[in-house]
């Protein structure tokens, strides 16, 4: 194969292929980032596009703009074909292409704000992926094959794969580690092998027979090593240990967990996973299946965290008084939920799980697996709980008491910036109401009713400060604006309240007690706190009611319309889409005093559902920013140089000046060897002087000094012989050259923007002389 930079290298083909595995090495680690393996296809294809087009260009020799200006727009119409094809004319972007587009960064931005890895692989996270990896491609074939430099070519995969590892969750740690670290090591000693052969200043005798038996040498302790590191490393106890420094930030102690929001998991639910079942749920009475309840606001998100306790039997309760209680049974097959909540109807009194642990949290009536359990799948467990039966009367007669000063700060504070828009309409939505009950009531019955607000899911996810302004202002949304609207606005009134998360009953099998439970169940809906009646949940998402709660609420009981279930149709169907949501283990070496219960309390796994490295996302995104800006930088200068060569053998128009040309282009490579020209030498004094920097070049650069002499002197000159052999003297100078300079330094010197600056009288006089 041809090398550009002397001839051939048989090793030239191996290291780009290496280089190629290496940008699959990387977008491996891009599965700690992804809940699925869906980015995979589209960002193997783009790798694969950027790889072929910048080889194809490099070797037919097009500068690095020519080929930006090719390669880009190819990316471009690539990543519409795979994305958003549907939003095209036979292919071909319109209008709608561009809408369609800036609706999928603007919904993976608000996603971006509030989850945690693994994410659901939203089209605009793997678009920018994709984007990255272009850009990655692009650079590091640039620096491997145009600089040559090694360290260089490495970098850009280098930086992705470090921020997959700051950002991503644990799941394929070690092979994606492994893998990364294969692909890096092969890449740089096929590198470096083909950089040496084709240098042709080593093992002269037998070039190829030197080179094959480096690199088999050289794969051989790289494969041990990577076995080492894969295999033996991890099982080293210390490996295991917490962090010295805890960079996560909200971590709450060893055994803390970090997960994705399930109100942000709602939406993805709702659509991709609308026909998944998640679970079963045998019992007697229908019931809302509740996680868990959300009770900090802060503006564009609900999150929870607290501490948990391990049970088995009796729960620790506080139940409503003076009012009915409905004993229910129920027992849950999970299947596909992947999360670490345990649905549970609301209050649950007791737990019996014999193939898990469970833990509890009392404060928001909260089940959840156990530590040493990644998610729930795959569980059986019993939950006996019991279900208040309200009425208008009781919670219209519901004292203000029950809640201390704290807990009531607490459950109605809100972010000091909250919108005063949502403030007054909440204040002109309860307007006649004197009772919390009846503020509550009339509150929800604006969202349901009187408000001329409508269900639908053909919205993006919202979670930014001006979400609920939007959402009063366009009435549309599904269940989780209903509900964290709702909450929010419940605050800015004075009543205690939260967002529950959960599902709806789903679909009942026919003469039986077992419900099957789909992604189209997924639901969100507000508590608020009654007096001595305690949590009371309301419903104003419209067309949705909870069963036994018309007589307080006036909602009557319905969910989507779902067809019915048989039970030869109830399981998940082949290839249906997920979300996997898995837990992030985060130790740290610092527990927050404001989650701990109690003295003496257990450290337990604590849910966070907000991102909890904003400082890290945000160092990230500023890397991610500057590595663009040094590659269009890097760009630029070397069309700058590209720009300087073309332009001086364009003007040297007869053979003297070609070889004046020569001459000046191996004076200006010597000094990456730290040999400058000398204006008060003669041609030949610098010559003898700077060849012992390229001894294996021989007398070449004398010859060539001779022959720049006569060109410039000599009125009878062969000129064109003497120009043809300048041109070789020359190549044979910049190719070793560029064999003995560094990489470092030969960047160095091509991001130099000083030869391009305007220089003073006697800097030009002096380049000149030295010309």
């Amino acid at each position: 194969m041809t090398s550009e930079r002397t001839g051939l290298s048989s090793f030239l083909g191996p290291a780009e292929g290496a280089l190629v595995a290496l940008t699959l090495a990387t977008i491996v680690g891009f599965g700690r980032i992804f809940a699925s393996w869906d980015f995979l296809g589209p960002m193997v294809l783009v790798a694969l596009y950027a790889h072929g087009i910048t080889l194809l260009a490099r070797r037919r020799g097009l500068g690095i703009p020519i080929t930006a200006l090719i390669a880009v727009p190819g990316f471009v119409l690539l990543c519409i074909w795979l994305f958003l094809f549907h939003a095209t004319t036979a292919g071909i972007p319109t209008g709608a292409t561009l809408d369609a587009a800036r609706n999928a960064f603007n919904e993976s931005w608000d996603a971006f704000q509030s989850v945690v890895a693994p994410a659901p692989t939203l089209t605009g996270f793997v678009l920018a992926s994709c984007a990255a990896v272009f850009f990655a491609v692009f650079l590091a074939d640039w620096a491997a094959f145009r600089l040559w430099s090694a360290l260089e070519a490495i970098v850009p995969a280098s930086t992705l794969f470090i921020f997959c590892s700051v950002l991503g969750s644990d799941q394929h740690q070690i092979v994606s580690a492994v893998v990364f670290s294969a692909a890096l090591l092969a890449f740089l000693l096929l590198h470096r092998v083909a950089r040496q052969e084709s240098a042709a200043g080593w093992l002269t005798t037998d070039v190829t027979r030197g080179s094959r038996a480096l690199a088999r040498t050289g794969l051989g302790l790289g494969a041990l090593a990577v076995v080492i590191a894969g295999v033996v490393v991890p099982r080293i106890p210390l490996t295991q240990s917490p962090a010295v420094v805890s960079w996560r930030g909200q971590d709450a102690g060893p055994g803390s967990r970090v997960t994705i929001s399930p109100l942000v998991d709602i939406h993805d639910r709702l659509l991709t996973q609308k026909d998944v079942e998640l679970f079963t749920v045998r019992s007697k009475i229908e019931s809302y299946w509740r996680l868990t309840s959300l009770d900090t606001f802060e503006g564009d998100i609900w999150r929870s965290g607290g501490k948990y306790s391990s049970v088995d039997g009796d729960l620790e309760v506080t139940l409503p008084s003076n009012v009915t209680l409905d004993d229910a049974a129920q027992d849950y097959t999970i299947e596909n939920l992947s999360v670490l909540w345990l649905p549970a109807a609301f209050v649950p009194t007791r737990v019996s799980s014999p193939n898990a642990g469970v833990r509890y949290q009392q404060e928001s009536s909260t089940l959840i697996v156990d530590t040493d359990v990644p998610n729930s799948n795959g569980l059986t467990y019993q939950v006996q709980s019991k279900l208040p039966t309200f009425t208008a009367d009781e919670l219209r007669g519901a004292a203000n008491d029950g809640m201390s000063p704290e807990q009531r700060e607490r459950y109605t504070k809100l972010p000091a910036a909250f919108s005063d828009f949502a403030r007054n309409t909440a204040l002109a939505a309860v307007a006649g109401a004197s009772t919390p009950y009846d503020k509550a009531r009339k509150l929800q019955d604006y969202f349901r009713t009187d408000g001329g607000f409508q269900y639908t899911t053909d919205i993006p996810a919202g979670h930014s400060p001006s979400a609920i302004d939007s959402f009063l202002t366009d009435k549309q949304g599904y269940c989780e604006q209903f509900a964290g609207a709702y909450a929010a606005m419940a605050r800015s009134l004075g009543l205690p309240a939260r967002v529950a998360v959960g599902f709806t009953s789903g679909t009942r099998e026919p003469d039986t007690d077992l419900y099957h439970v789909r992604g189209e169940h997924a639901h969100a809906w507000p508590e608020v706190y009654l007096g001595s009646y305690g949590w009371v949940a309301f419903e104003p998402t419209p067309n949705r009611g909870a069963p036994n709660a018309q007589s307080y609420t006036g909602a009557t009981p319905q969910q989507e319309a779902a067809t019915p279930v048989t039970p030869s149709s109830a399981s998940v169907p082949a290839g249906a889409p997920t979300t996997v949501v898995s837990v992030v283990p985060a130790p740290s070496t610092s527990i927050d005093p404001n989650l701990v219960t109690g003295a003496g309390a257990t450290p337990t796994p604590e849910p966070v559902t907000e991102s909890s490295r904003p400082l890290v996302v945000q160092v990230a995104l500023v890397l991610v920013v500057l590595l663009l800006a040094a590659g269009l930088y890097a760009g630029l200068m070397a069309s700058l140089w590209s720009r300087r060569r073309r332009r001086r053998h364009a003007h040297a128009t007869d053979d003297r000046a070609k070889v004046k040309v020569a001459w000046q282009e191996s004076v200006e490579a010597l000094a990456l060897l730290g040999t400058r020209y000398d204006p008060a030498e003669t041609h030949e004094e610098f010559a003898h002087r700077a060849q012992p920097a390229i001894p294996e070049t021989g007398d070449v650069l004398v010859d060539l000094a001779h022959d720049v002499d006569a060109a410039a002197y000599a009125p009878d000159l062969q000129a064109t012989l003497i120009a043809d052999r300048s041109a070789e003297a020359a190549g044979s100078v910049l190719t070793a050259v560029r064999a003995r300079a560094s990489g470092t330094r030969r960047a160095r010197h091509l991001l130099d923007p000083r030869p391009f600056l305007p220089r003073r009288r006697h800097d030009r006089h002096r380049a000149g002389s030295a010309r």
